[in-house]
């Protein structure tokens, strides 16, 4: 029969496919095999998936249209080229045959065309139609639908079949009593006759696993619960693969379901020895031994189907293997150890390297690998996955996302069941389902937790139905939409006689547990219907107190409603919506959620005791039997949300008593064995004892000492194993190097390394600082910044490189850019708002939200800027002309009102936001392309960054460009971001790899530059709270720093160089510190610590340059001395003088401290003199001190003022007594040239000493010995020495502008040098809180953020974000046992 015989005109469908066969025809002589090569080696890079066989196949057919129209271009004109070469008689081709044009036509008629009826009837209906038929083959059906063409006997085929489709229908419709909806279930391969709305999601994925067919991997179907996953596999896939649609000879491929039990290795050889029908025993135990030789196992079930009975099998055959639910895998019991050894952890990576093996591994004469495997997971557990190597991969190249439904899709899903059963429902009806359908999003789609809900709500609508009608009064009957769930379960529980309401609680309690981080997870309950009782049976036993045929009754009653399905062996909740629809089930799950995770862990370590032929290994003992048994009580209180213990942990917990008794029992006995020995030998019981508490706590603080020079040294890299090696040591044993360990890790500004497998272009914090977005390869990510790990499933929809990313202020909003288009994602539930905005001709490279969130800036390689209302999503007027070449940087003011715009020929603009007018002329300075742009909080500055290797600066306000020099930086790219705090400091990324700091007011670097990538610096983000940064890189990872650790974050500018000759810090209560400056012309200044602003006008009164500086123990008196040969008190606060200047003073003064109670004030001077003054009256206490140290140079007071310290030309210390005016000892000696610094410790109990032979040292104030080795890192004097509050750190300067943080209890370095001032620092002081640090050095005094938490190991235990693993320990802590570090 030739096309339109039938009497109906040919759809462009069929047109296609009927015009295509002839062509092949023609083409006949040309393997299929060689025209693939040809085809997808002239096929251009990146355009469409490759062509393959069974795709053309597909196209002769009618069945699926070519996805890209390049590559099928390519196919036609090879085809073509082909024919050409030969004589093609007249009139024997169709017209437009050889015409790439014409096909280009028909391809798109074709596509625009909607799919046969009777091809698109669901797959199990041609089956049943194929039965009834009799001489008709499933694939035949599905290859021809309505039409045939060929031979004679084709007519009368055709009549079968339709009278077999007629039939099948018509078979379907009788059964009008069963319900076509499965509720909350998932569809399985029997009810794929009633399986709609997912046609093309179907299609997509038959492609996207014929991918696999020349890219071995892992195929992984991911999407939220509740998205359909499981239904599109099994009532969709595989059926598909069943018609032969991925190839003829797919249809005869063995299909195996593996669904993962708590010993899913042992579960996968139990799979593939079901269909020879083999023990499983020997490939159980390959597979432990093996797992990376599955592919062999593999091939060998396939092949010996046959010898069992099945079809013959090829050497093209593959298993076609499906895991799920996936996600299993990653909740086994801990410490289950099935079958040997292993664990959890041995029974997961064995399952995976087998699948892995199994979809990647040659194997055959072909070289092809030995089975598809199928994944499906949900998407919440993608991070598990991407922690395996083998899994990374697939998660990267073979992920099939499953997303919501769209509004047609649904309504297919509701009127195709009904409709192929024989019922009517109306489309108002419908209409009224789907507006129930929770939080309905944009474009049509809804939630992903829809489709269960809906076919929960149409099974109830089915009960109610009247006659072979679907209607309102049945659709009300049900509860609607949102409570169909709650509705049937609640009905079900209400029908429930009173017994077996609390019978219902406990086995919904044994249906569910806690997870450690408190989240609801079904489980299977075991369970067997019990079997029809005869005269003369036993009883049967309770089960976890229960009447077992209560349980049963209850069990069934909701399986009756499939909320709860039965196994051969097991009953498990249906599906994971009813744990959060149901308040009921909702509310019994919150009470006591500790004690329920604890009751559940115990369910399932009974549960492992029993596999693992109840080792006494595996019983509780110590602390976790006794939180058990102390919890049990508080259990049989409440049987009704704790079911009694089943048979297997009440023996459990018996065995574990009686464990514990019998250790008791023989403790004791041994314990008056020993009492009697001890009688004899109780001196050398006692020593042995001793020796061994020395040598494990000898033992424990050397290896807390290795492990925190271990993390010393990793320095570089992820900080991760650097701080769980360092809180490692401490709980080993709490040793000072494990706490000067601790500090390092904490002083260094790197936080976290997020390992990305993809490329990352460029990155934007959330409002809040919690999320991170990342975006480079199509896909937009989402990154938890505190657990350091990707959010759920990346957000696709990307149709090229994706460059550009911005978040609304208020979080809510991704702006996601890619070629030509931009996206916008609603972060809170991951689904787009909208369609694309068509945004320009080309690619989007530049994104920007203003501060209010009201407005999008976008710009492109157009060279043009729009601008769009973000709520409206619709252009704000007309586009801007920004740039002669194409806009590459975007950057709005903190107001809102001005927009710069940075391009390709490395000019800026500014322009007026509201009125999209230019404002001035353009900013120059780049001699290339501005690539990043970024104003200063305060709205003055204007920075950016690019290829041409430098960062400038304007001054928005004088429009004058400043050029910043990056020392060390080759000529490349410049990323730059300005931080939203103030004062303005400025990151700089390189192409070194290298971040450096600037502060914007000096233009002087902040500290050494952050080292850590290994590829150049490809986009900077500051967080919210000013001191988290991230940067990406080409290395393909981000990193956070924490810009404020051991950072400057503050200077008080001099007027003039070099006029600051001393420092304090004070307190001002808890509005910060105030800074107290002495300076050469007598003055002192107040200035506020965190806004640098000065406090009020200089203080007066001294005539000559200022020596010393001192804050009162109460914060607010201010001491000073003067050269000028005074002291003088004033209030901090007001900045007024106290009294007079102190009366009597003979000479010159260097020093100044309070004493104890800020009652009296020491003075000390040049030449040793010392004096004490009382604070009230002014007037002198005592004698003066007069010092008789030989060539003294300078004095230093201890902070109580009792004890002076004099310094000597010679290099000599000498101390004294001020209140008795005597000297303390012998001389201090020990640096070989002078000593040019000395400080007391607060307590005054250690004296620290620096020299000109660049070294510290500390002395002990009361034996003058020295305390520890001397703390080298200088190649020049020491210029000041100070103490923090504690007297745990040491702070040293020197003359090359750089300070030095030392622990003072194991010498060592905390963190690297301080660095910023240019020139030699003066003096230092740390704040009353020990938090930040005050230098003074090259006329400007700076301060520093050094502060460190209270609960050290706490924050080290912050930065990796995650505990110690057990392979960490076994590499670095072998010798004890494991203990849990940073839980």
């Amino acid at each position: 029969m030739s096309e339109g015989e039938d009497g109906a005109e040919p759809t462009p469908r069929r047109l296609f496919a009927a015009r295509l066969a002839e062509l092949l025809e023609l083409a006949a002589d040309l393997p299929v095999k060689s025209l693939v090569g040809e085809v997808n080696r002239r096929r251009p890079a990146g355009r469409g998936r490759p062509v393959s066989g069974p795709r053309i196949s597909d196209w002769k057919r009618g069945r699926h249209l070519p996805e890209s129209e390049a590559a099928f271009l390519m196919t036609v004109r090879v085809l073509i080229e082909h024919c050409r070469g030969r004589r093609v008689p007249a009139g024997r081709t169709s017209p437009g045959l050889l015409d790439e044009e014409q096909w280009r036509r028909w391809l798109r008629a074709a596509r625009s065309s909607p799919p046969d009826p009777v091809t698109a009837e669901p797959a199990r209906v041609r089956e049943v139609a194929a039965d009834a038929g009799g001489r008709r083959t499933t694939e035949a059906a599905a290859a021809d639908g309505c039409k045939t063409t060929g031979t004679a006997e084709a007519g009368p085929r055709a009549a079968g079949a339709e009278a077999g489709v007629t039939e099948a229908v018509a078979a379907v419709r009788s059964a009008l009593g069963e319900c076509p909806y499965p509720g909350l279930a998932a569809f399985g391969r029997a009810q794929a006759p009633v399986f709609f709305g997912r046609e093309k999601l179907t299609a997509q994925l038959v492609d996207a696993l014929a991918t696999r067919l020349h890219r071995p991997g892992i195929l992984v179907v991911t999407g939220a619960s509740g998205a359909g996953k499981s239904s599109l596999v099994h009532a969709g896939l595989l059926p598909a693969l069943a018609r032969g649609e991925l190839g003829a000879g797919s249809a005869g491929w063995p299909v195996a379901v593996v669904h993962p039990t708590a010993t899913p290795r042992d579960e996968l050889a139990r799979v593939l020895a079901a269909p020879a029908g083999r023990d499983p025993g020997p490939i159980r135990q390959e597979l432990r031994t093996a797992p990376d030789q599955a592919h062999t196992l593999v091939r060998d079930a396939v092949v010996a189907r046959t010898t069992a009975g099945g079809p013959a099998t090829t050497s093209d055959d593959r298993l076609v293997l499906v895991v799920d639910p996936f996600e299993r895998i990653f909740t086994l019991p801990e410490d289950a150890e099935s079958g040997g050894a292993g664990g959890a952890e041995g029974q997961r990576a064995d399952f995976i390297a087998a699948l892995h093996a199994m979809a990647t591994r040659p194997c055959g004469p072909d070289g092809t690998p030995a089975a598809l495997v199928i994944a499906v997971v949900r998407s919440d557990f993608l991070a598990d996955c991407a922690a395996y190597p083998q899994l990374a991969d697939a998660v990267r190249d073979g992920l099939f996302l499953v997303g919501p439904m769209s509004g047609p899709e649904l309504r297919l899903a509701v009127t195709g069941p009904a409709e192929r059963a024989g019922a009517r429902i109306s489309p108002a009806l419908v209409d009224t389902i789907l507006s129930d359908l929770p939080a309905v999003a944009t474009e049509g789609r809804y939630e992903v937790g829809a489709l269960p809900l809906l076919s929960e709500a149409m099974r109830v609508t089915w009960k109610h139905r009247e006659g072979d009608r679907l209607t309102s009064r049945s659709y009300g009957l049900s509860g609607g939409v949102a409570h169909a769930v709650q509705t049937s379960a609640e009905a079900v529980y209400t029908a429930l006689p009173a017994h077996l309401r609390t019978v219902a609680r406990q086995v919904f309690h044994r249906l569910t547990k806690l997870t450690a981080d408190g989240r609801a997870v079904r489980r299977p309950m075991p369970y067997q219907r019990r079997p029809v009782a005869r005269p003369g049976d036993p009883p049967v036993e309770r089960r976890g107190g229960a009447d077992p045929a209560d349980v049963e009754r209850v069990v069934e009653a909701f399986a009756a409603q499939r909320l709860i399905v039965v196994g051969e062996q097991a009953a498990e909740i249906t599906h994971d919506s009813l744990l959060h629809a149901w308040p009921r089930l909702r509310g019994w799950l919150q009470q006591d959620p500790a004690d329920q995770a604890l009751y559940h862990r115990l369910l399932e370590d009974a549960e492992d005791w029993a596999r693992n032929r109840r080792r006494a290994s595996f019983l509780y003992h110590g602390e976790r039997l006794a939180s058990v048994l102390r919890a049990r009580p508080r259990w049989q209180a409440h049987p009704d949300r704790y079911p009694a213990l089943p048979d297997t942990a009440a023996e459990f917990l018996a065995a574990a008593a009686v464990a514990r008794r019998r250790a008791t029992v023989l403790r004791r006995t041994v314990t008056a064995a020993l009492a009697t020995l001890l009688v004899i030998a109780s001196t050398t019981a006692g020593m042995a004892v001793k020796a061994q508490r020395d040598i494990s706590g000898q033992r424990d603080l050397a290896l807390s000492r290795r492990l925190a020079a271990r993390s010393e040294v990793l320095t570089l890299g992820d900080p991760a194993l650097p701080a769980l090696l360092a809180a490692t040591a401490w709980r080993i044993s709490p040793t000072p190097e494990a706490r000067a360990a601790m500090l390092n890790v904490l002083s260094r500004p790197q936080r976290a390394v997020l390992p990305a497998p993809f490329p990352i272009s460029a990155v934007a914090f959330g409002t809040d600082g919690r999320t991170l977005a990342s975006v480079g390869d199509g896909l937009a990510r989402l990154w938890d910044v505190r657990s350091r790990r990707l959010l759920d499933a990346p957000l696709p929809g990307a149709t090229g490189w994706v460059s550009s990313v911005a978040f609304s202020p208020d979080r809510r909003t991704l702006a996601v850019g890619d070629d030509g288009t931009v996206r916008l994602w609603d972060v809170a539930r991951r689904v787009p708002l909208g369609a694309p905005l068509t945004a320009h001709r080309n690619a989007v490279t530049a994104l920007a939200f203003s501060p209010d969130g009201r407005t999008l800036a976008t710009g492109g390689f157009d060279g043009t800027v729009r601008l769009w209302d973000a709520a409206t999503r619709t252009p704000a007027g007309a586009p801007l002309a920004a740039q002669h070449g194409a806009v590459t940087a975007l950057s709005f003011t903190s107001d809102g009102k001005t927009l710069a715009t940075g391009g390709s020929e490395g000019a800026v603009r500014l322009w007026d936001a509201a009125a999209g007018t230019p404002i001035g002329a353009p900013l120059t300075g780049h001699t290339d392309a501005v690539t990043m742009l970024s104003f200063s909080a305060d709205r003055r500055l204007l920075a950016g960054g690019g290829p041409d290797g430098t960062a400038r600066l304007w001054e928005v306000g004088t429009r004058t460009p400043i050029e910043i020099t990056l020392p060390g930086h080759p000529r490349g790219d410049v990323s730059v971001a300005f931080s939203p705090a103030s004062p303005p400091i400025l990151a700089l990324g390189g192409s070194d790899g290298t971040v450096r700091l600037w502060d914007a007011e000096s233009r002087a670097p902040i500290g050494a530059p952050l080292t850590g990538h290994t590829g150049r610096v490809t986009s900077l983000a500051f967080g919210p709270d000013g001191r988290t940064l991230a940067t990406t890189s080409a290395d393909d990872t981000v990193r956070l720093w924490d810009i404020r650790r051991h950072t400057s974050i503050g200077a008080s500018p001099a007027d003039r160089p070099g006029q600051v000759t001393a420092v304090a810090l004070g307190s001002a209560g808890h509005d910060g510190h105030i800074v107290a400056s002495g300076h050469l012309d007598g003055t002192v200044r107040l200035w506020d610590a965190v806004t640098r602003t000065p406090i009020g006008a200089p203080l007066t009164g001294h005539t000559d340059a200022i020596t010393s500086i001192t804050f009162g123990p109460d914060g607010r008196s201010l001491a000073t001395s003067s050269v000028d040969g005074t002291a003088r008190l004033w209030n901090g606060r007001t900045g007024e003088p106290i009294g007079t200047p102190l009366s009597g003073l003979t000479f010159l003064a260097t020093s100044v401290a309070f004493g104890p109670g800020g009652r009296t004030l020491t003075v000390a001077g040049k030449d040793g003199n010392a004096g004490a003054w009382d604070v009230r009256t002014g007037e002198p206490v005592g004698a003066p001190l007069i010092d008789r140290h030989e060539q003294n140079i300078w004095s230093v007071l201890s902070s109580d003022g009792q004890t002076l310290a004099s310094i000597s030309r010679a290099g000599t210390v000498r101390l004294w007594r001020v209140g008795t005016r005597t000297p303390i000892g012998p001389p201090l000696t020990g640096h070989p040239g002078p000593v040019t610094s000395v400080a007391f410790s607060p307590d005054g109990t250690i004296l620290a000493t620096g020299g000109r032979d660049g070294t510290a040292r500390l002395w002990r104030v009361d034996t003058h010995a020295p305390v520890g080795t001397p703390f080298a890192g200088y190649t020049d004097e020491i210029t000041s020495l100070a103490f923090s509050r504690d007297g745990r750190t040491l702070a040293t300067s020197g003359p090359d502008g750089t300070v030095r943080l030392w622990d003072t209890t194991t010498g060592a370095p905390i963190g690297a040098p301080l660095a910023g001032h240019t020139d030699s620092i003066t003096s230092l002081a740390f704040s009353p809180d020990g938090q930040t640090l005050a230098t003074n050095g090259g006329g400007t005094t700076r301060l520093w953020d050094i502060g460190m938490p209270k609960d050290l190991f706490a924050a080290v235990c912050a930065v990796p974000a995650r505990p110690v693993t057990r392979a960490e320990w076994a590499q670095y802590v072998s010798e004890v046992d494991f203990r849990p570090v940073c839980r």
